[in-house]
């Protein structure tokens, strides 16, 4: 005769016991992988070229704040050897990331600006543009820290005059900031990346424009890239 009886379910306390045991190794997975991570950074002190300690992890907010303002390009160096550069990213808050990024996106917004004065066909405007140029350019000579990228008397023409039709200008905007602040540092962390995306041949960008130009052009080929930077959010999404 068949036996139908039906076999016996493994208890409740078992299969939790077996989940728990599971999810502790992922974790013990996990914790491994960012301790290789760590470790992995931190060997780049042998090749640290600031003028400030290297950032050793863990590395406090207070101190990152302090290394972006002293050793923005050393850093950058450092990032652009670095396997994981998304995680060094990730741990940053907004407002070391907009400190770090503050050359480089007043160097784009000059580059629009000098473009817009060579352009221009009314002598009147140009005038004005270039003396709001020469302006920005001697607040960052005489007081770096304190430039204002965003001057009133320069955006609220630009925004009347539908930004002088140059979409590199408009990612020049306050309310946009995050997102030109995430092109700067994507641009220069993943360049390598970003070449392939693009089709590129292997050329390492010079400046800060052609980063951004690269950017720019992978982001045409890659529909997923300009989702992710159409984020507003910048911790942890890198």
């Amino acid at each position: 005769m068949e036996d139908t009886t039906e076999p016996e379910q493994e208890p409740p306390k078992i299969q939790q016991d077996a989940a728990t045991g599971r999810i502790q190794q992922l974790e013990q997975q996990q914790g491994l992988h960012l301790k290789l991570i760590k470790t992995e950074w931190n060997q780049l002190e042998r090749q640290w070229q600031g003028q400030s300690p290297f950032p050793r992890l863990p590395t406090p907010i207070a101190t990152w704040k302090r290394v972006v303002h002293a050793d923005s390009i050393a850093l950058l160096n450092s990032l652009q050897r670095f396997q994981a550069p998304g995680y060094i990213l990730a741990e940053l808050t907004d407002a070391v990331l907009e400190e770090w990024t503050k050359a480089a996106r007043l160097t784009v917004l000059l580059h629009c600006l000098d473009q817009i004065e060579q352009d221009i066909p009314d002598p009147e405007r140009r005038t004005w543009i270039q003396k709001l140029n020469e302006a920005l350019r001697l607040q960052h000579q005489t007081n770096p820290d304190n430039t204002n990228l965003y001057p009133n008397e320069l955006w609220t023409p630009l925004k009347k005059n539908h930004f002088e039709g140059m979409e590199l200008l408009k990612l020049c905007r306050a309310n946009i900031k995050e997102k030109l602040v995430k092109m700067v540092l994507t641009a220069q962390a993943y360049y390598e990346e970003l070449m392939i995306v693009a089709g590129q041949q292997w050329k390492e960008p010079s400046s800060i424009l052609e980063y951004v130009e690269l950017l720019l052009e992978a982001m045409g080929s890659s529909p997923e890239l300009e989702e992710a930077l159409e984020q507003k959010e910048t911790t942890g999404y890198w």
